[in-house]
């Protein structure tokens, strides 16, 4: 019998993703937030309800995608 393990995607609120990966600069993740449909970032972005989560690894793969790296 082999066991199947499922990755979990990390979704963080704006401020937990400021302190981990901004160096606890929210103005820049709200930055991001605000422009996210012209900039691309609504792809990492998930809202449930009035609550917005960020997907940490599609996080980083926008960003490799806006750096050009594929």
């Amino acid at each position: 019998m082999t066991t199947a393990f499922v990755q979990v995607p990390l979704r963080l609120s704006p401020n937990a993703f400021a302190e981990k990966f901004y160096e606890g600069k929210i103005g820049g993740v709200r930055h991001l937030l605000f422009h996210s449909k012209t900039n691309g970032f609504e792809k990492c972005v998930r809202r449930i309800g009035k609550k917005i989560f960020i997907d940490v690894q599609e996080f980083y793969k926008w960003q490799d995608e806006i750096n050009g790296v594929a």
